[in-house]
């Protein structure tokens, strides 16, 4: 989808004229000025393409027609991002992750191309810090996100993934065994 009203913006930033900005599919709909333009908010069909400009001055129907092309470029699409649930070993409910250890299926991208980040909230301002990532702490269970960029289109998706710390069991505690030394060397545990 393309903001058309912000390109329309930035065409009349700047001029002293007072200018009607509009988009159309060909040039023969701008030329005469066609009830047709494109919406807003345009949302193309293909990939590459291109649609004309006409830009009119308001006050003498003086106007240029300007080409613009597009290209189109896929966002990644993260399907899956799961990591492996952790065991608390002292009952705290905290627990070091590993996030490299990530499992995510990304599509619509080349991994040569993939930057993966991962961050803290949902708006994606919190980045966790490189150094962070082998060695993350987590206390109970917690959602950040990773984040898939397309690193030379900048094109990206994000998708939650659940870190979860699991406590281990509750059992009773052990007493010592005493035992005397016998021919065989074992104790019956079921006394």
């Amino acid at each position: 989808t393309f903001d058309l009203e912000a390109k329309r913006q930035e065409i009349m930033q700047g001029s002293t004229d007072v200018l009607n900005v509009n988009f159309y599919l060909n040039p023969e709909e701008a030329k005469n000025k066609a009830s047709s333009f494109l919406p807003a908010q345009y949302t193309s069909q293909t990939l590459q393409g291109q649609f004309y400009t006409r830009i009119e001055n308001t006050a003498n129907s003086c106007y240029v027609i300007e080409e613009v092309r597009f290209t189109t470029f896929p966002t990644p699409k993260i399907t899956s991002a799961t990591i492996n649930p952790v065991c608390d070993i002292d009952y705290d409910g905290n627990a070091i992750i590993d996030l490299t250890a990530t499992n995510y299926q990304i599509e619509n991208i080349r991994f040569s191309e993939a930057t993966i980040s991962y961050f803290e909230d949902t708006e994606l301002t919190i980045q966790i810090p490189s150094e962070n990532l082998s060695n993350y702490p987590v206390s109970n269970n917690k959602i950040i996100y990773i984040k898939a960029e397309n690193s030379s289109t900048l094109c990206s998706a994000s998708a939650p993934l659940e870190l979860i710390v699991n406590l281990p069991p509750v059992f009773n505690s052990i007493s010592t065994i005493e035992v005397c030394d016998n021919d065989t060397n074992t104790y019956d545990l079921s006394q």
